[in-house]
């Protein structure tokens, strides 16, 4: 059994993050001024040209800096790291999604099942009601971590091509028919249950298919 998190640990991945995050959002937003430049006139561009692109330039080496601070506290933290080994043998997870899960899960102690998590990530289909009706769609919850559902998409389009399972799943359902988003929201549940089976295993995941006649 894996040793519990130390919480001094956990708070500082959550504001190193935080501060990533917020880096990556104040470049997009110089990049996208930069975009400007084509529509103004050169005199009126240049007033801020050069001082823009040295504000993207420190931005970008301090968005260098939380990533390697963020590496360092998951390598340095015998759970974390080992639980980032585990999520990468996953196909399609890689340090992106394995930091982000590692932090809104603090270890894997904010969430004790898959189910619980694909709630909150906003890929479990709950059922929808209304004053006049008992059934109705099934929907996915708005109330959810969209980065997380996010990173859950790009999961998901990456183990189609390089997953024979979910390669085969996702190639039968659209043969019978059914919706490519909701195929692949099927396809982000799939994943959660397997994020959770490697981490309460405490082993890498191992795709059967591979060693199927």
């Amino acid at each position: 059994m894996l040793s519990v998190l130390p919480e001094l640990n956990l708070q500082q991945l959550k504001i190193v993050f935080a501060e990533r995050e917020k880096t990556i959002a104040a470049i997009k937003v110089f990049e996208r001024t930069m975009e400007n430049e084509m529509f103004l006139r050169k005199e009126v561009f240049g007033s801020v040209k050069a001082i823009n692109r040295q504000t993207v330039k420190h931005l970008k080496k301090q968005f260098a800096m939380l990533d390697e601070k963020i590496k360092k506290l998951i390598r340095e933290d015998e759970v974390l790291n080992k639980q980032q080994q585990l999520l990468k043998s996953i196909p399609g997870i890689g340090e992106i999604t394995s930091d982000y899960l590692l932090m809104v899960t603090k270890g894997f102690t904010a969430f004790t099942n898959g189910r619980k998590f694909a709630c909150y990530s906003g890929v479990a289909p709950f059922e929808h009601t209304s004053g006049t009706s008992i059934k109705g769609k099934t929907r996915v919850s708005h109330l959810a971590d969209k980065k997380m559902k996010s990173l859950l998409h790009m999961v998901s389009l990456t183990a189609i091509k390089y997953d024979p399972e979910l390669r085969d799943y996702y190639t039968r359902k659209k043969a019978e028919g059914k919706h490519t988003m909701l195929v692949l929201n099927n396809i982000k549940c799939k994943i959660v249950y397997r994020i959770f089976a490697v981490i309460q295993r405490e082993s890498n995941f191992v795709n059967l298919q591979k060693f199927a006649a």
